[in-house]
């Protein structure tokens, strides 16, 4: 089975070969860490995250 993630990476890949992927993350905390270090100009969220988070 192919997850989310795989499936949204691949689409856009494919479909606008001019966007870079600079990161991606499995997890709230995850996102955080890389979100501090760097500026993306977008960014895709999951509305789904479950339980709740400060970042």
């Amino acid at each position: 089975m192919i997850d989310a993630l795989t499936l949204l990476k691949k689409d856009v890949e494919v479909q606008h070969p001019d966007i870079e992927i600079i990161a991606t993350a499995q997890s709230v905390v995850e996102a955080a860490k890389i979100l501090r270090k760097i500026q993306p100009d977008i960014l895709f969220l999951d509305i789904i995250l479950g339980g709740r988070y400060r970042v």
